[in-house]
């Protein structure tokens, strides 16, 4: 994205439907001016074209691909020594059937010149269209995050293109974490937790703002790359398929590079989950998954790993339909991927929490499902 790393908001797009006007400031220590004309940097016109873009994608609320340009005038040179933003104004038409935007770029700063003039032709993004059903069965995309800024950037931006209701939680980074989520803050939104709380609070807070929002479904995603969004699509079609139910990522565990310790992991989970529900998943321990909001108001088991696991049991006793979803995985060799998986304290929280829930499936679990499926057969 040219906002964020070239440009930044100085005043926020406003506006009738017919036209409107944003200010962008210079990122004077960019690295496109220190690779752009070495020494004597001047912003590429290109990036004017495709800031265009952005501001318009932020106006209209929908991915945009440009297609057309023409009547196009590049009028001055923008230097970042001497200007210091730039004013965009849209002005709405219609030629040939078609919405046409014109805009005016001016530089502020060294005699305010107008530096270019053009008329720009845009179209709905393929990414859109998974938007609009993500928007259809009220579903957003929350994305957890502790320090991991170095896949950081590259989650979102790849995210974005495939919708726009995105809620971040920032669970007390201590990285440049903060500084990326700033670049994106008027496209997401985003909660920042004053210290690290863990995954499991991390995700609760981030369903609890979903909720107050009007969201039915939320499909969480880790940060740190291993899951694409690209499978997106899988769950949401699952998600028009079975309304109401839960969808859980489901791994091959035959991919490259995946660590030993995470099958063995994988094997112990899912070996306790079926003797504590009667119901088998090949993967009980996988982030990528799509929660229906509604049955998890009054779920606060745990603050860490152990409570996605904690939740995915409650929702079995439930009787809640849980279905596996074939995703693909992205292990990176150790020491390309900070993991802040404790193995000995985090695996000890897992164990006590399933030895724990193997009485609850005695005493509350086991019975609840009983009833619930007797009440359904009536």
């Amino acid at each position: 994205m040219i906002i964020g790393s070239l440009f930044h908001i100085l005043q926020s797009t406003n506006g009738e439907a017919d036209g409107f006007s944003s200010t962008l400031g210079i990122n004077a220590d960019s690295d496109i001016y220190r690779m752009h004309f070495p020494g004597n940097p001047v912003t590429p016109g290109v990036c004017i074209i495709q800031a265009c873009k952005e501001l318009m994608e932020m106006h209209l609320g929908r991915r945009l691909f440009l297609s057309r340009l023409n009547q196009v005038k590049f009028l001055a040179v923008i230097s970042p020594a001497e200007h210091s933003a730039i004013r965009f104004t849209f002005s709405k038409i219609t030629a040939d059937g078609n919405a046409q935007y014109i805009c005016s770029a001016i530089a502020e700063g060294a005699g305010g010149q107008t530096f270019a003039k053009l008329r720009l032709t845009f179209g709905i993004a393929a990414g859109a269209a998974l938007d609009r059903r993500m928007r259809a069965t009220s579903t957003c995309l929350l994305i957890p995050t502790y320090n991991h800024a170095s896949f950081l950037r590259q989650v979102l931006d790849e995210a974005l293109r495939q919708c726009s209701d995105i809620i971040v939680v920032d669970d007390g980074s201590t990285d440049s974490t903060p500084g990326i989520l700033s670049d994106f803050s008027h496209r997401i939104r985003i909660i920042t937790l004053p210290r690290n709380r863990g995954k499991g609070y991390a995700l609760a807070q981030g369903m609890k703002l979903a909720a107050e929002r009007g969201f039915r479904n939320a499909i969480t995603m880790d940060s740190d790359g291993q899951h694409s969004p690209a499978d997106l699509e899988a769950f949401v079609a699952a998600a028009e398929a079975h309304p109401g139910a839960m969808l859980t990522g489901a791994r091959s565990f035959r991919t490259a590079n995946m660590p030993a310790g995470n099958r063995f992991a994988n094997r112990f989970s899912n070996f306790w989950f079926t003797l504590q529900t009667g119901l088998r998943l090949p993967d009980t321990q996988c982030g990528f998954r799509l929660y229906p909001l509604r049955h998890l108001s009054r779920m606060r088991i745990g603050s860490r790993y152990e409570t996605e696991l904690a939740w995915l049991l409650q929702l079995a006793w439930k009787t809640v339909r849980i279905i596996p979803i074939p995703i693909s995985v992205d292990y990176r060799p150790a020491g390309e991927r900070p993991s802040h998986y404790r193995r000995g304290i985090d695996f000890m929280r897992i164990s006590l929490l399933n030895a724990a829930m193997c009485f609850a499936a005695i005493f509350y679990g086991y019975p609840g499902m009983f009833f619930r499926k007797l009440r359904s057969r009536k």
